[in-house]
């Protein structure tokens, strides 16, 4: 998951020391086993979570370290925490990568939507590591250690949600100086907590004689005072012992009751004028950074004996902590870390600037951007990380590596990043491209209004043009298609250099703005560039390729050339699976079109695997038109699948995230499926309330409706129209629908135009006028035909099937062509349609299924009837009765005629007890 090339300048330092947070660190030579903390650690794990809390210095890290090295009783995994884990999502990433490590087959779905998805949140990632951890079964614990290091309240929440949904495979053991990140109430009140304290990791007394043998000091009196003076404090022995000299008789230099208040006085009073003058120098100097290694020292130092004092130091065991055994990193322990740097800043004040500013020029050397910001701005450079900053950030935001780009700008203040127009932009482009319009376009409000010496007209027109690619895509994504197209077209004007970043937003706000015009060549030329285009298009991220074909597909979807669509958005749905994976932000764009198609075919089992595959943040985590479309038909399908409550949930989520996001059309698409929801139950009342809000959330206006509008006009006259006939009133619902389709008749939007136009059709018959509707429902017949689009005629209102054979029997046979068509529509109207005989005794479940006409045509084969005389009888064609008799036959489970008279007239027996067989 985490490269470890140097050269790979997307990647920092605390991601190039992955390994050393992955494994406990190396055994020191004056580690001492503990035998019975190790024993009740075993014992402990039993327990969901374990909690080692201690002040510093008291072995938690060692003894955990031991423990894991030792365990046979569960498989461990390591991870060391520190103030680098400052986001949730870098968290994560080294969560992913410790498992990984203790498995390869943990957490390669999580690892590819971290790395190649800028959208998906932490949980989503993270329930997928949880998925393969439950799939896995085999016991392990996750040890955190400094878990007092997590600070950022959503790594905190990412902590919690790991424990509260883990398996029951999985324990955790953390220790830090307190445990406050982790909530344990509900598993203290369930008996499933352990605590290891101070009071447990004090040493024993053989413990303490162990030490001092491994200090050359065979003396069992000087054990008794040791432990008897430090109170069994591993890191207070230590540095007592570091007091004696070295050749004279054992002796111990006990501090003062004052001096063990304050063990950092305790350091330097009583361990610093004991150390070699140049080891005091280089840990005092080193201390003000978080890790080094012998280059870094040596380049901050300006010395080149930096290898040579770290392994001095290494080999004593007090002050330093190996970070791995490979690339030589290294810190300080806390104790010496902080004494060593409040030391140089009384000594030395500014200094530790200098320093600073010095590991920033070398991690910027070395390729390590955050960390070369983080130690500018501790050196009180801000300008300089600024101008790295900025030299970097748009690389990494067209790399689609969002996240990195919003960490390094969050270490600079909101001051200094206002006033710089190149961090401005590079911020509001993040933000835009994910999908936080509402921050992208605060980021342009200051560069449009910020002071003279810093205004985008001082950088050049360039800088102008880039700022309007931003304006052009905010506007497209907040649902301004228009307005998008007008500001893009600005932008294509200047002539921006083709393929540049720039060129790429503009064009792409101005190919969506024009689909919604009903401009549909450009989705060809479109189709055309991406065939030319199609090797260097490899060389994209694979978000940017997704979003493009997407586009495309969504074009020949409003078109109603829906196989031509399902076919682009198939690919890029598989691209985005197969190279980050189905639960990214990437194959939800994709997938949310797609279930428009699968609906409209009737393609009811593919439609609810793709959306069960698919988490509700779906909605959250991708651009408008895909969201709005995955809700309303999640919507729809509980509804029809008979969970009306889990529908109305799925509505409140959708609303919070119209409001959120300040979507219109989400508004449109949810309100209107609620109104649909309301007149299917009957529930005017609760339909016309449904209206309202969809009423006050968009209404037509004056003028007609453009871009993007189209489609909440089209959604606010279904709903009104469906509203007007339930409430007996089709000349409202001809009023408000006949604009409409002449519109999308204008623009050829196939796609939007034929559930209006089947309303329209039923508005007609109710009016009594059979011709009109029938002329409307033939040119329906061939529209639906032509994309094989099935469910707007099911899903009309009651009364469709009966325009529908009176379309058969008055006009097919000018048209027979639609023949096909018919058998396949009557077919799913069966399908769709609930099931009317109650199970008798003796039979199975599986032939409840039978659908009315099914219900008919087994009660006149019970008669003795011959397919002509079914035929004739229900007024339909032979090959029609042949394809009714097998769907009875399978839902029968026979093989035969007479079997299924057999037990037809069983259940006709059942179901009209009055009624004697034949």
């Amino acid at each position: 998951m985490i490269a470890t090339n140097p050269a790979d300048t997307n990647k920092t330092l605390d991601e190039r020391l992955v390994a050393a947070k992955l494994v406990p660190s190396p055994p020191s030579t004056w580690a001492v086993t503990r035998t019975e903390l190790l024993a009740l650690l075993d014992t402990a794990t039993n327990k969901k979570l374990v909690t080692l809390t201690a002040p510093p210095g008291f072995g938690k890290t060692t003894l955990l370290a031991q423990w894991a090295r030792q365990t046979h009783v569960t498989s461990p995994v390591w991870l060391s925490l520190d103030q680098y884990d400052s986001s949730a999502h870098m968290l994560l990433r080294y969560l992913v990568a410790a498992f990984e490590r203790a498995d390869a087959s943990l957490g390669a779905r999580a690892a590819r939507l971290l790395e190649a998805d800028p959208l998906s949140p932490a949980h989503v990632p993270a329930s997928l590591l949880l998925a393969d951890i439950s799939a896995c079964r085999r016991p392990m614990t996750l040890i955190l250690d400094d878990i007092d290091r997590v600070t950022d309240a959503e790594a905190i929440e990412l902590l919690n949600l790991l424990v509260d949904r883990s398996p029951p495979t999985l324990g955790f053991v953390v220790a830090g100086t307190h445990c406050r990140p982790i909530r344990p109430q509900a598993l203290l009140s369930e008996g499933r907590l352990g605590r290891i304290e101070s009071s447990h990791l004090r040493f024993s007394l053989h413990e303490t004689e162990v030490l001092i043998h491994r200090a050359g000091i065979p003396d069992p009196q000087m054990a008794v005072r040791l432990r008897r003076e430090a109170d069994g404090w591993i890191t207070g022995m230590r540095l007592l012992l570091s007091t004696l000299d070295p050749g004279s008789p054992p002796s111990l230099r006990v501090p003062s009751a004052r001096q063990r208040q304050d063990i950092h006085e305790f350091f330097h009073l009583s361990v610093l004028p004991r150390l070699p003058e140049a080891q005091v120098t280089f840990l005092e100097s080193i201390s003000v950074l978080d890790r080094f290694n012998a280059a870094l020292a040596n380049a901050v130092l300006e010395r080149t004996d930096a290898a040579q004092m770290i392994e001095s130091l290494d080999a004593q065991g007090v002050f330093i902590q190996r970070l791995d055994s490979a690339d030589g990193w290294y810190r300080l322990d806390h104790l010496a870390h902080f004494s060593f740097s409040r030391r140089l800043t009384s000594r030395h004040p500014g200094r530790d600037r200098a320093i600073n500013l010095k590991a920033a020029h070398w991690f910027v050397d070395n390729g390590y951007w955050r960390d070369a910001v983080a130690r500018a701005m501790a050196a009180g450079a801000p300008e300089q990380a600024a101008g790295w900053l900025a030299q970097r950030a748009m690389s990494l935001i067209e790399s689609s590596d969002l996240r990195s780009v919003k960490d390094c700008l969050a270490l600079l203040p909101d001051a200094l990043v206002s006033s710089h127009p190149a961090l401005l932009l590079a911020k509001a482009w993040a933000h835009t491209l994910s999908l936080e319009t509402r921050f992208s376009e605060a980021c342009l409000h200051h560069l449009a209004t910020g002071a003279p010496s810093t205004s985008p007209v001082d950088d050049g027109e360039s800088v102008q043009v880039e700022i309007e690619a931003i304006q052009a895509m905010n506007l497209t994504l907040m649902d301004d298609s228009e307005g998008g197209l007008r500001v893009a077209r600005r932008v294509l004007a200047r002539q921006p250099a083709a393929g540049s970043w720039t060129w790429r937003m503009a064009r792409t706000a101005e190919v969506i703005g024009l689909i919604y015009r009903g401009e549909f060549s450009v989705i060809d030329q479109l189709q055309a560039s991406l065939v030319t285009t199609r090797d260097k298009a490899r060389d994209m991220p694979t978000y940017a390729r997704v979003y493009m074909k997407s586009v495309l597909g969504l074009g020949y979807l409003i078109r109603g050339e829906f196989a031509r669509a399902e076919h682009i958005l198939t690919r890029a749905y598989r691209l985005a699976v197969d190279t980050i994976g189905r639960e990214s932000a990437a194959a939800a764009l994709p997938a949310g079109y797609l279930t428009t198609i699968y609906y409209e075919w009737d393609r009811l089992d593919a439609l609810d695997h793709l959306l069960e595959q698919h988490p509700k943040e779906i909605v959250a985590t991708t651009a408008i038109g895909a969201a709005a479309r995955f809700a309303s038909i999640k919507v729809r399908r509980r509804v029809q699948r008979g969970s009306p409550d889990e529908a109305k949930a799925l509505i409140r989520a959708g609303q919070r995230v119209a409001i959120k996001n300040v979507w219109p059309r989400m508004m449109c698409y949810i309100q209107a499926e609620t109104v649909r929801m309301a007149v299917r139950e009957g529930n005017l009342a609760e339909a016309a309330m449904a209206f309202d809000t969809l009423n006050a959330e968009w209404s037509p206006s004056s003028h007609e409706p453009m871009g993007t509008e189209l489609e909440n006009w089209a959604l606010h006259a279904h709903a009104a129209a469906l509203l007007a006939l339930a409430r007996g009133m089709p000349e409202q619902a001809t009023s408000t629908l006949e604009p409409l389709i002449d519109r999308l008749a204008r623009l050829d939007m196939q796609g939007l135009s034929l559930s209006p136009r089947l309303l329209l059709a039923m508005a007609w018959r109710a009016r009594g006028n059979d011709a009109a509707a029938l002329d409307i429902v033939e040119a329906a017949l061939h529209q639906g035909a032509a994309c094989y689009a099935i469910r707007p005629f099911v899903d009309a209102p009651e009364g469709m099937r009966d325009l529908l054979e009176q379309f058969v029997a008055e006009r097919l046979s000018r048209s027979p062509a639609l023949s096909w068509f018919m058998q396949t529509l009557f077919g799913a109207f069966d399908q769709a349609r609930a099931p009317v005989f109650s199970t008798a005794p003796g039979v199975s479940a599986s032939e409840e299924a039978l659908t009315p006409r099914e219900q008919e045509m087994l009660a006149g084969l019970c008669e003795g009837m011959s397919n002509k005389q079914l035929a004739n009888h229900l007024g339909v064609s032979q090959e029609t009765v042949k394809w009714h008799l097998k769907n009875i036959y399978a839902k029968l489970r026979v093989r035969s005629r007479s079997q299924a008279i057999i037990i037809g007239r069983e259940i006709l027996c059942a179901s009209r007890p009055e009624t004697k067989p034949k």
